[in-house]
């Protein structure tokens, strides 16, 4: 799970708001997501932390439409 969600590009493939995500380089992503009226809005994000297999951080970008910041974590589900 983890591999796929490291491809950023995966992402709207099962998150609808998101139209594309364009990966431009190791730590930084472009991010197009669906907005109210048919509009979109978009954004550079940054990795600020990451755990091979345990964990991703993120933070949009100075000058972003939509200041954001997240983390997902990867654990073990019970029973294997």
């Amino acid at each position: 799970v983890y591999a796929f969600w490291r491809d950023f590009e995966n992402l709207p493939r099962f998150m609808r708001h998101l139209e594309s995500v364009t990966v431009l380089d190791e730590r930084r992503s472009r991010w197009t997501a669906l907005a109210p009226a048919g509009r979109t809005v978009s954004w550079e994000a940054e990795l600020t932390a990451e755990e091979e297999n345990a964990r991703i951080a993120w933070r949009a970008l100075p000058g972003a439409d939509v200041h954001n910041a997240g983390e997902v974590r990867f654990m073990p589900a019970p029973g294997g």
